[in-house]
């Protein structure tokens, strides 16, 4: 056997790992290459997909007041003044409206705040109820009500009832407040929720934050066409029963 025949076999299989290890590298690189672009468009992409989502409302969504300094209150004090009789309960102060051409955007100022209460008090509450007059005729939509006064919520076609609700996962406790929709039908509204949001859930269309609730109710989920003019009552969870429980106005929408 040639002398150098050892030799030359090492020098063989280091040139071909020195081979594999280099296409291996440019592989590795290439990868990297093409990723970062990739994770960047999709970062993009993400971006874009946030703001345009953000830019679908006429106000961000998220409990804080700012966005509405320009705006008068329908209700300089929602319902009556303070809390009736359970110091859990939610007072709602100024109630705000405004609208583009999908949604009516509502704030409440509240006293305390769903964060605030959620402090002191991790519980299922009430906030209160919207009824909508949506044809803005008393003598149509709900007849037949079994509530305090029911007199009060006759001729109304929607009901947004504002529950504070309460899960808890892995240990931890959440506070959050929704809205459900209910629909006059036989002039009830007792049967199934129409359409329902949380603000615990991601994209809602309700939220809670230092100031109070924002939300957003669909018109057409209302079954308001624009422009028109609607009824509203308001309702007081906290005083519900009590003849200063209760505010009615009239919106105009455009």
């Amino acid at each position: 056997m040639n002398k150098y025949f050892p030799a030359i076999i090492l020098s063989l299989f280091l040139m071909v790992s020195f081979s594999a290890c280099s296409k291996s590298d440019q592989t590795a690189d290439r990868a990297i290459d093409e990723a970062v672009p990739q994770a960047a468009a999709e970062s993009k992409e993400d971006a874009v997909a946030t703001e345009v989502a953000a830019n679908m409302y006429l106000f961000k969504l998220d409990g804080i007041f700012e966005d509405w300094g320009e705006i008068e209150p329908l209700w300089e004090e929602g319902g009556a003044e303070g809390q009736g009789a359970w110091e859990t309960n939610i007072d709602i102060k100024q109630v705000y409206f405004k609208n583009d051409n999908q949604y009516l955007y509502v704030f409440m100022k509240c006293s305390p705040t769903i964060e605030e209460r959620s402090k002191i008090e991790k519980s299922s509450g009430i906030v209160g109820d919207l009824y909508f007059d949506t044809d803005n005729d008393p003598s149509t939509g709900g007849t037949y009500i079994l509530m305090w006064d029911a007199e009060k919520y006759k001729g109304y076609e929607v009901r947004a009832w504002i529950p504070i609700g309460i899960e808890t996962w892995s240990g931890e406790t959440t506070v959050y407040v929704g809205y459900e929709l209910y629909m006059a039908e036989g002039g009830s509204f007792s049967g199934l929720e129409a359409y329902e949001q949380d603000s615990h859930k991601k994209g809602s269309l309700i939220a809670h934050g230092p100031d109070g609730i924002e939300m957003a109710l669909p018109l057409d989920k209302l079954g308001i066409q624009m422009p028109t003019t609607v009824r509203v009552l308001l309702a007081e969870s906290c005083n519900s029963g009590e003849e200063e429980g209760y505010d009615v106005a009239t919106l105009s929408l455009e």
